[in-house]
């Protein structure tokens, strides 16, 4: 039997003040296409911890055309994240905010809203990973296997034999349906803050979009091409060091911030034409 998503949007106009008191400790503000975005209410009613405190998200606010929207959780739920994603999830030029919201007795999933009718909706939700205390983490959005539809990438149990799952959001359903899944990659060290170990990139220039991401020790960073549907490690990079901070873009070099404040450089082997 299909089960019926609770929708659950609450509007209010909040002054920016007001906003800033509640706004969840470490939590970032997500910026563009039209959209602001971040986490508040922060609660103790999930005690796992996996970030370095026990403390999250019980809403989303977003900022848009001058108006402030909240969508405040139930109680069964937070979001084990500190900043939202904007990304456009179908390809329509619409932006959506992903979400990592995580059940208490279920889990983690990714979540997607958007905004109708002047407020936050509830789009699609994947299945929890069905076990409380098990958490994942966004690897990023894009047309990753060539054709047409972007899909999300997502590393499901970081900490514990971390899967890498593709994504696709079924609109009739209202479901992020898996695609495609491969085992053994990392994005994430517990209690760590930085959620960004990946990056999305046309490493090889077919002009398919690839995916940076650890191996599961985080001493190797592949190269992953998922073109066509099929996984394939177009590049495999060994490090003397675990990668511990977000991958950053400059140029045609990727940074790789390592355990004991190092940071490595690959140069990227198709420059991006200018």
């Amino acid at each position: 039997m299909a089960r019926t998503l609770p929708i659950v949007a609450l509007i209010f106009l909040l002054t920016g003040t007001a906003a800033a008191q509640e706004t969840l400790p470490d939590g970032g503000v997500a910026d563009g296409m039209g959209l602001r975005a971040w986490y508040a209410a922060p609660t103790e009613r999930y005690p796992h911890g996996i970030l370095g405190d026990a403390i999250e998200a019980g809403s989303l606010i977003v900022e848009r055309d001058g108006d402030t929207l909240r969508y405040d959780l139930p109680e069964d739920s937070v979001f084990e994240d500190l900043t939202p994603r904007i990304v456009d999830a179908d390809g329509d030029g619409d932006p959506e905010i992903l979400t990592i919201r995580s059940y208490l007795e279920r889990g983690a999933t990714i979540a997607l809203f958007g905004i109708h009718d002047g407020a936050i909706t509830l789009l699609a939700e994947a299945a929890p990973i069905g076990t409380a205390n098990r958490w994942l983490n966004p690897a990023g959005v894009a047309d990753f296997d060539g054709d047409g539809d972007p899909e999300i990438a997502v590393i499901r149990t970081p900490h514990i034999g971390g899967i890498l799952i593709l994504y696709t959001w079924d609109h009739a359903s209202g479901r992020l349906v898996e695609e495609s899944r491969k085992n053994g990659y990392s994005t994430h060290a517990i209690g760590s803050r930085a959620l960004g170990l990946s990056l999305v990139i046309d490493w090889d220039g077919d002009g398919i979009t690839d995916l940076l991401v650890p191996r599961q020790d985080r001493k190797e960073l592949v190269a992953l091409s998922m073109a066509g549907g099929q996984f394939r490690e177009i590049g495999i990079f060994k490090l003397r060091r675990e990668i511990t901070g977000d991958l950053e873009l400059l140029g045609n070099f990727v940074k790789i911030p390592l355990k004991g404040g190092l940071n490595r450089t690959l140069a990227r082997p198709y420059p991006k034409k200018k």
